[in-house]
């Protein structure tokens, strides 16, 4: 393909990066170079890029996006989930040690509030944990001069005024239309495993969709294709209802329920 429009229209047809399918192998291809003096070599995964090679080998089209290509907008899926209706929460961990991460949060959460289509269907609320840190913050010249906790906390909530800040016994007691709460952690709650466990017991929704302070939503997603594996995949566990217990695999002998879904709590670690 010579156009670049049309290339990626072709790239971009091939992964089906917004599906989900069952077999494995579905959107691995192999791609081969025609028509110059370099014919018959292929395109290969290297590492963490993709080289030329003399070897057919093939690769998952959709976790390479060539930066000139847009991705292929999402739609909304075909199906309405009632069982989901109110029942997914939205999380976020932050720690803003570096201050340049406080810039990053605010794009990334913004980007969630632009780009996360069908929240007033879906999501009942939004969970941002910020962690504590002692002192300043470390600026862009090098130092450790920049904001402290209690500067930035308040940033975010300058820069986000729907939004409540709280400790974490607070948010347990936040009301049941809350929409977005920043929870606050102490000094004795550091730690990402510490940050976890406190959403955890924070939720009460069936479903969890989970950010990082530095990931960014580039286009609209909708949260029912990110149902959709859920409830409409054969071996889902939201469909166990109509399938027999003898054909779930290993369970818990206490509970009757898979081990997999026994709300194990994560390890506290020293950070």
């Amino acid at each position: 393909v010579q156009d670049w429009s049309q290339a990626c229209l072709f790239w971009m047809t091939a992964s089906r990066w917004d599906h989900w399918s069952t077999d494995l192998m579905a959107g691995d291809y192999v791609f081969r170079r025609v028509g110059t003096t370099d014919a018959d070599t292929f395109l290969t995964v290297d590492g963490d890029g993709l080289t030329w090679s003399k070897a057919a080998t093939s690769f998952h089209v959709a976790e390479w996006v060539p930066e000139l290509c847009p991705l292929r907008g999402m739609t909304r899926s075909p199906k309405t989930y009632n069982d989901a209706m109110g029942e997914v929460t939205f999380t976020m961990t932050t720690y803003f040690h570096i201050y340049a991460r406080s810039i990053m949060f605010r794009q990334a959460f913004a980007s969630v509030l632009t780009h996360l289509k069908e929240q007033d269907l879906y999501i009942k609320e939004f969970l941002v944990i910020n962690d504590w840190y002692d002192g300043k913050s470390l600026t862009f010249n090098g130092t450790f001069t920049g904001p402290d906790v209690h500067k930035t906390r308040q940033e975010m909530l300058t820069f986000f005024p729907g939004c409540i800040g709280a400790s974490t016994d607070a948010a347990k007691q936040r009301p049941g239309d809350q929409k977005c709460s920043f929870i606050f952690k102490t000094e004795a709650e550091k730690g990402q495993p510490k940050a976890l466990n406190i959403l955890l017991d924070l939720m009460v929704t069936k479903f969890w969709i989970h950010f990082e302070d530095d990931n960014v939503f580039y286009q609209d997603v909708y949260v029912s294709r990110l149902l959709a594996p859920m409830y409409d995949h054969p071996d889902s566990c939201w469909r166990r209802g109509e399938q027999d217990p003898a054909d779930w695999g290993a369970v818990s002998t206490n509970s009757g329920v898979p081990s997999s879904a026994t709300g194990r709590r994560l390890e506290s670690s020293t950070q």
